[in-house]
């Protein structure tokens, strides 16, 4: 059995921003109007960052003598190539997975980065432009502050892209999608205040995200030194329901902005809901057969929209397929895949 056949996935969400912290503990600020940088041509010094964010991201308090350090947790399933992005941005950077999660998932997985100012790879993190290596309107992850090392925070977040519950079942968290974080932070308190601790001597992290043109920071008000939880993060029923919900709803979004771009019907509000609907209802049925990644559900969706509701149970080959638990998901995807060739060539 694949390792990672045990794991329920939740790669989506429809959060809105916090309207307010999740707990007293926390303090969520905002700093409205954020623009892009554009290309910059001809600019004899470009700047690597938009004023309005170097100093929450760049600045340094007065009086410490250890400097707050800047990284990035990227999405490789947003941004293409990011691997190789990294590699050659020469900046310090890891995978949160490792082992065979790395080896199966490392183009669609989260990448920790150490940002530098000066950088091409963290001005076109911050530039929009019609250009692929410019991410910014690709909403591609969340900035964090900390005195601690690359090394310390990878151990740290790594514990926040699955987690367990009071049964010893493993979940797959997107945590470092901006909307999917904004709602984890107001909806679940006990998350927020587990993510913004590091156990590693230095205290709270201060975690950031954009979404459009805001700028959410997010800080844990309790003294550094009671700022220690043990023992591993774990969810309960109602967690996992509110996880569940946040997730599928941004992951059926993200469906339907690439099924507008393909499908002939207008879009309109009544069938843009109708859709939404569709893809919700697929990838419900996608997650109970037990196929847990992005692009099966992607894939479900859209041959839930061509094909009609329930295409599966018109095979009977199909179904067999869906039920072969014996296999792991990726080779029933497959199997899956090559049936629909079959019929639909």
């Amino acid at each position: 059995m694949n390792a990672n056949d045990n794991l329920d996935d939740y790669w989506t969400g429809q959060p809105n921003a916090p309207e307010k912290p999740s707990a007293p503990h926390l303090k969520v600020a905002t700093i409205d109007g954020v623009e892009p940088l554009d290309e910059q041509f001809g600019v004899d010094v470009p700047k690597t960052i938009p004023d309005a964010l170097y100093e929450p991201l760049f600045g340094q308090p007065d009086g410490s003598s250890t400097p707050l350090q800047t990284y990035a947790i990227l999405d490789a399933a947003k941004v293409p190539n990011l691997p190789e992005l990294l590699e050659a941005s020469e900046l310090e950077h890891r995978c949160l997975f490792k082992g065979a999660a790395y080896d199966e998932m490392k183009d669609v997985a989260p990448w920790i980065v150490q940002l530098e100012e000066d950088n091409n790879f963290t001005r076109n993190l911050f530039t929009s432009s019609k250009a692929p290596w410019h991410l910014w309107n690709l909403e591609p992850g969340i900035c964090v502050r900390s005195r601690g090392t690359l090394d310390e925070m990878w151990a740290h977040f790594r514990k926040f892209t699955r987690v367990q519950d009071e049964n010893g079942a493993w979940f797959y968290l997107r945590a470092y999608d901006p909307r999917i974080l904004a709602q984890y932070i107001r909806r679940v308190p006990a998350f927020a205040q587990r993510f913004l601790t590091n156990n590693a001597g230095h205290g709270s992290h201060e975690v950031m995200f954009l979404i459009t043109d805001t700028l959410h920071v997010v800080r844990n008000q309790i003294d550094s030194a009671q700022n220690t939880v043990a023992g591993p993060f774990q969810i309960g029923e109602a967690d996992k329901q509110v996880f569940r919900e946040i997730t599928f709803a941004r992951r059926a979004d993200e469906i339907l902005k690439t099924l507008k771009k393909i499908i002939s019907t207008p879009s309109t509000a009544e069938n843009d809901a109708a859709y939404r609907k569709a893809i919700l209802s697929s990838m419900l049925r996608i997650y109970h057969y037990g196929f847990t990644q992005p692009l099966q559900q992607e894939r479900f969706a859209i041959w839930e929209i061509y094909y009609g509701a329930e295409f599966e149970r018109a095979d009977q080959d199909l179904l067999t397929i869906c039920a072969a638990t014996d296999k792991s998901s990726g080779d029933r995807f497959t199997l899956f895949s090559k049936r629909m060739s079959e019929l639909y060539p």
